[in-house]
C-alpha cells in the first residue's frame, strides 16, 4: 500500500506524447473556450447596455416637450475678440496666485524629508538587534 512501484518511475514521458497522456489536450481546450465564452459574454453584456441606454435615451427625449427657445436679438458674427496679452498675463497672475492663496498645493511635486523614521524594521539596529 505505501510502497512506490520502481516501473512507474522509470517510464516517465516527456514531450508532447505526456501532454496527451493524461487528457492535457481536453483540458487546455475546454479552459481555452471557457475563457473565451465568458469574454464574448461580457462583450454581449457591454453591447446590451449599450443599446438599452441608448433606447432610454430616444424614450426619454421623444416623452419630452421641446420648448421653444427665447428669440434674442444678439446676432452672432464670425469675427472673434482679440484679448490683449496684458489682460491675459493679469488673469494667469491673478488665477495663479489664487491657486497658492486658497486651493490644496499639488501633490506632484515629490521631497524627500529628512528626520526619525518611526519604523519597527529601523527599531532594531537602536537596541543591537541586528549589526551590520
Amino acid at each position: 500500500m505505501g510502497q512506490i512501484d520502481s516501473t512507474a518511475l522509470d517510464t516517465v514521458v516527456y514531450g508532447l506524447s505526456n501532454i496527451g497522456h493524461y487528457n492535457g489536450w481536453n483540458i487546455a481546450f475546454s479552459g481555452i473556450l471557457v475563457v473565451f465564452g465568458g469574454l464574448v459574454l461580457i462583450a454581449l453584456t457591454i453591447f446590451a447596455f449599450n443599446k438599452l441606454s441608448a433606447l432610454v435615451e430616444t424614450f426619454r427625449t421623444k416623452s419630452e416637450t421641446p420648448k421653444q427657445p427665447a428669440k434674442t436679438n444678439i446676432s452672432l458674427t464670425d469675427k472673434e475678440e482679440k484679448i490683449p496679452e496684458e489682460h491675459l498675463v493679469a488673469i494667469s497672475v491673478a488665477v495663479e496666485l489664487y491657486r497658492r492663496l486658497h486651493l490644496e498645493t499639488l501633490q506632484s511635486t515629490v521631497t524627500f524629508a529628512r528626520g526619525e523614521l518611526n519604523s519597527n524594521w529601523k527599531a532594531g539596529t537602536r537596541f543591537g538587534l541586528r549589526k551590520s
